[in-house]
């Protein structure tokens, strides 16, 4: 009877350190997911946030189903790298024309050279 009560608490024991391992890693998903938001509105730093979602993303992958701050984190990474990635396709539509547009006065063949 006493060794029942012996496994019940070490697996207890167990049980709680696993959980802690859990939150942490769950928490570090949602602070990466919530700094990759904050970077993607930075001028100039949308690579930083592209990165650091990609992180958050999985991070918060393998313990989304366990806690919910690992699911916000992965939300937000995801959110992050969408965002960024529009962001990067706007600044190569909208500045993209001042590097073509020389090469429409000066006709065809300079675009080769």
């Amino acid at each position: 009877m006493d060794r029942y009560y012996e496994y019940e608490e070490s697996h207890r024991d167990y049980h709680n350190y696993n959980s802690d391992i859990v939150r942490e890693k769950s928490n570090t998903a949602l602070i990466l997911g919530i700094i990759s938001i904050v970077f993607i509105f930075l001028p100039g730093l949308n690579l930083i946030g592209f990165v650091l979602g990609i992180i958050a993303v999985i991070k918060g992958s393998r313990y989304r189903s366990r806690c919910g701050s690992a699911q916000a984190g992965w939300v937000l990474g995801i959110l992050s790298i969408v965002f960024s990635s529009i962001t990067v396709v706007l600044i190569m539509l909208i500045f993209g024309h001042l590097f073509l547009f020389p090469f429409l006065f000066m006709g065809l063949p300079m675009i080769w050279l």
